[in-house]
């Protein structure tokens, strides 16, 4: 769609581009090529549109592409007012004294960060992770509150039609939405901060800054974990599994102030996040934490290749698996210039492979600073 969209506007015509790629492929003999080249032109269209006018423009120039003839006009218009009404909520009540107590631990959110939430329910399911239902039998036992029949018309024959609780009382619609967002916001934030660097750094650093271990820190210092509802059950499993139950919940929460504050949702979103979340971006250059262990073994090997004046190449080998399916064990080795330098164990083999090049580094005592 993409691609159709480029053609639409005449993109491919105003492309600068050269003859070949960086693997010597002739553009015009590789229909592929081509293709990867018009998406990328309309991808960096709407790009520069949102750096230039915001959000709402490239909503805008979507609907024109989705609905391009005058008969399709309404469409157009009611697609745009769709996109700008108010998502339903589950309980459009504003904050009033706590009614439970995890309505008290929510006001004291608020009030520690500063956040007020016209719409109190939004912040009480963007808290509510699916797990707090596993030891609850229906929804309102000891919450104090249920969508009622005014808001969520139908909400218990549909939880019963799925089998289960109903979306609107827990947070997993909110923490898609919010994933999305907080992936927006970060990346706004790197373009302007970092304007002069390339693509794939940039990638790295926004991948660090939403990755699950910083979302968790920034969710700590807010004080999330004491607001947040969870299934007392999966508090006690690992380490990983609690701190994704509480990323899931920051990003719900993100989701929930977007939809809260329409229609400035976004920029609400941004100043969110750039008072709890991003000041954290000049330790995690300065200390090139985002770079995961690979990128960071990778970037020292090439260093001391320069200095050194001695090529110097990886790569990781699985060694053995083992355990029940469910349980899988891999041990990976990581092998410099086809020596065994490191290995270790994992759940899955991207873990393993990221252990092993931590190790490899620390063996081979290389180091990362300028």
């Amino acid at each position: 769609m993409l691609a159709l969209y480029s053609f639409q506007l005449g993109l491919p015509s105003l492309l600068l581009v050269g003859e070949r790629n960086g693997s010597g492929i002739v553009f015009r003999d590789c229909p592929k090529e081509i293709t990867r080249l018009v998406v990328g032109a309309m991808e960096g269209l709407m790009a520069a549109l949102y750096l230039d006018q915001g959000l709402g423009a490239c909503r805008k120039l979507l609907a024109r592409l989705l609905f391009p003839c005058a008969a399709d006009l309404p469409l157009r218009r009611a697609w745009l007012a769709a996109a700008c009404r108010p998502a339903p909520t589950p309980d459009a009540t504003p904050a009033a004294p706590a009614t439970s107590e995890h309505d008290a631990r929510l006001l004291a959110f608020q009030e520690q960060t500063g956040m007020r939430f016209r719409s109190f329910g939004l912040l009480r399911q963007a808290l509510t992770h699916p797990s707090f239902f596993h030891t609850v039998e229906t929804p309102a036992i000891g919450t104090g509150w249920a969508p009622s029949a005014r808001v969520c018309p139908g909400a218990a024959s549909a939880a019963q039609l799925r089998g289960g609780v109903d979306p609107r009382l827990h947070n997993q619609r909110l923490e898609w939405l919010g994933d999305a967002l907080l992936n927006l916001a970060a990346i706004d934030y790197v373009l302007h901060h970092y304007p002069e660097d390339h693509e794939h750094p940039v990638q790295l650093l926004r991948t660090a800054l939403v990755n699950n271990p910083t979302i968790c820190d920034a969710a700590a210092k807010c004080g999330m974990q004491h607001a947040a509802r969870f299934s007392h059950d999966q508090l006690g499993e690992s380490g990983r599994a609690r701190d994704k139950m509480l990323a899931d919940c920051f990003e719900a929460t993100i989701g929930a102030l977007y939809l809260d504050r329409q229609p400035l949702g976004l920029a609400a979103v941004k100043a969110f996040t750039s008072a709890v979340l991003f000041p954290i971006t000049q330790a995690t250059v300065a200390e090139r934490r985002w770079m995961d262990p690979k990128a960071r073994l990778q970037y020292a090997l090439n260093v001391f290749s320069t200095t050194a004046g001695v090529q110097m190449t990886k790569r990781f080998e699985l060694l053995e698996e083992h355990g029940p399916a469910h349980e899988r064990m891999y041990v990976v080795g990581c092998f410099v210039n086809e020596v065994l330098v490191a290995t270790a164990r994992g759940l899955s083999i991207t873990d393993a492979q990221m252990g092993a090049a931590l190790r490899a580094q620390e063996e081979l005592h290389l180091t990362i600073d300028d």
